[in-house]
């Protein structure tokens, strides 16, 4: 593997469509780790696209910013001109050939070529397939992608839920097919691509598995400080914009919660994570126990305080950050079957986490965890044990560095 004062001569461009920090969303926190690590090898210069930036915490955490460029309708939509003429038959060729991002934005592209044309650099590391297709980075050099979530595996979700209209999950299954293709030949472009999910690399032979784990995690709380002090409150973290986290405490709230309450009177609903409609808000907190505290500076003391999170995410792609980042901190999961997708042997039912799938089970395997203390203990350190190896920060560097040697090795 490549010694990190060997290669400092290496210099990287990082393209992100998130701001790093603060490192308070699963996007936010996979940037800076990603950010992170290439530093370890290499002088790394960040161009942000779409994200209004904090300065002062891109200053204090010692980040070399060299531009941004604001994020336009323009650039999100595929067929500008025939939306402007008529939206309608936009909407309708978008239904028929879906391209969701992976288009060129000739504005982004010129900005993001002209610093590529400075700054001389080795090698050029986009988030997303997305940020890859608008920057136009294909030939640019060396290019590596971090995909992070799969949108065809979105789309898949979508057509296994037994609730969805089967003409709905006709047209979803012809997009993820279109989807799907028009991934693999932008991979196809790219010196090397990263997948958060074990599962999928194989999808792509140039493709590696880079583990989502929170930003924090290679300083987890002291065991002292992991002992709950509320033992009837159940967490959930997430932003609340992202529809996947809504759908899922929509979900919770309505169908899980009120079987909870009636059992535990005195159980506690703490949903933390900006962006909740304002009359969600109002109606979820209608029942009792509900707190939506929205966004919160630090997550570590919501944690520190809960006797159990939940993620009942059952739609989206990737792995759910929010389930590692619970486990870094000896809490017990609860979490539904997709979101333990990724996850492989490290998630065991009853052992590490504990799944469920039902509205039911849910319900009963949230009073069953408030109601033993034990258990929650002996799932919570068990889980805490399973992540260390694996998705630690020492293993993202490894993965980083591995792959910038390959793609450097290949390409002399």
């Amino acid at each position: 593997m490549l010694e990190a004062q060997s290669t400092h001569k290496l210099r990287v461009l990082m393209i992100s469509r998130h701001h790093l920090f603060p490192a308070t969303s699963g996007a936010a926190q996979r940037s800076a780790i990603i950010y992170r690590a290439l530093s370890a090898f290499a002088e790394v210069d960040l161009f942000v696209i779409g994200e209004y930036i904090n300065q002062d915490q891109i200053c204090s955490q010692n980040i070399k910013l060299i531009g941004s460029i604001s994020l336009q309708s323009e650039d999100i939509q595929p067929y500008p001109v025939l939306y402007r003429v008529s939206p309608w038959l936009a909407k309708a060729r978008l239904t028929v050939s879906p391209r969701y991002g992976f288009h060129p934005s000739p504005r982004i592209a010129i900005a993001i070529h002209e610093a590529i044309s400075r700054g001389k650099y080795d090698i050029i590391v986009a988030r997303y397939l997305t940020t890859f297709s608008q920057c136009s980075l294909a030939g640019s050099g060396r290019i590596i992608v971090d995909i992070d979530d799969l949108t065809s595996q979105a789309f898949e979700t979508m057509i296994v839920d037994k609730q969805r209209n089967p003409l709905f999950k006709v047209l979803r299954r012809y997009q993820q097919a279109q989807i799907a293709g028009h991934t693999l030949t932008l991979v196809r472009q790219c010196n090397h691509v990263w997948l958060p999910n074990a599962g999928q690399v194989y999808l792509f032979p140039n493709a590696s598995w880079l583990p989502n784990i929170p930003y924090s995690l290679d300083n987890p709380l002291s065991r002292e400080k992991q002992k709950p002090k509320r033992l009837n409150r159940v967490l959930f973290v997430g932003l609340m914009k992202y529809s996947p986290n809504q759908e899922a405490m929509d979900f919770y709230v309505r169908q899980v919660w009120p079987k909870v309450i009636q059992a535990i009177p005195e159980a506690e609903l703490r949903i933390v994570g900006g962006g909740l409609a304002p009359h969600l808000k109002l109606e979820w907190e209608r029942l009792p126990g509900v707190c939506v505290a929205g966004y919160v500076e630090a997550l570590a003391p919501e944690y520190e305080i809960c006797a159990l999170a939940v993620a009942p995410i059952f739609s989206g792609g990737g792995t759910n950050i929010k389930v590692i980042e619970a486990m870094s901190h000896a809490r017990p999961c609860l979490l539904s079957v997709s979101a333990a997708r990724g996850f492989g042997a490290m998630l065991r039912d009853g052992e590490t986490a504990v799944l469920a799938s039902t509205a039911e089970e849910f319900a009963r395997k949230t009073i069953m965890l408030l109601s033993d203390a034990t258990l929650r203990q002996k799932i919570g350190d068990a889980g805490f044990r399973s992540i260390q190896q694996a998705y630690g920060f020492e293993a993202i560097c490894n993965e980083v560095g591995q792959t910038i040697e390959a793609v450097m090795s290949k390409s002399q």
